[in-house]
């Protein structure tokens, strides 16, 4: 196994980032990775804007920006009154880029 630096906090679990993370998103760009994460945590926060934006550790203006960005590249991002199966890429809260 790869070089385990320390936990890092996610919601109520911690976390170890370790190279098996790191090589899963080789061949992605930090845009792709970038937006699955955003997206991903919105997801775990039942697309709450606030509370994402603090596990992401950015304020919530960027996380809005970000989201802005998205809406303008054809990706929905439901209002967190939504429930998830709503938004068809993160239904499984499992939304990736895709390869190639």
């Amino acid at each position: 196994m790869g070089t385990v630096l320390p936990p890092q906090e996610f919601g109520d679990q911690s976390v170890p980032v370790d190279d098996q993370v790191a090589e899963k998103l080789v061949g992605h760009t930090v845009a792709e990775v970038e937006r699955a994460l955003i997206i991903r945590t919105l997801c775990v926060a039942e697309w709450n804007r606030t509370r994402a934006a603090t596990t992401l550790g950015i304020s919530l203006r960027c996380l809005r920006n970000k989201i802005h960005q998205f809406k303008e590249q054809g990706i929905a991002i439901p209002a967190a009154s939504r429930s998830r199966p709503e938004f068809a890429d993160a239904a499984s809260c499992r939304w990736m880029p895709s390869r190639g």
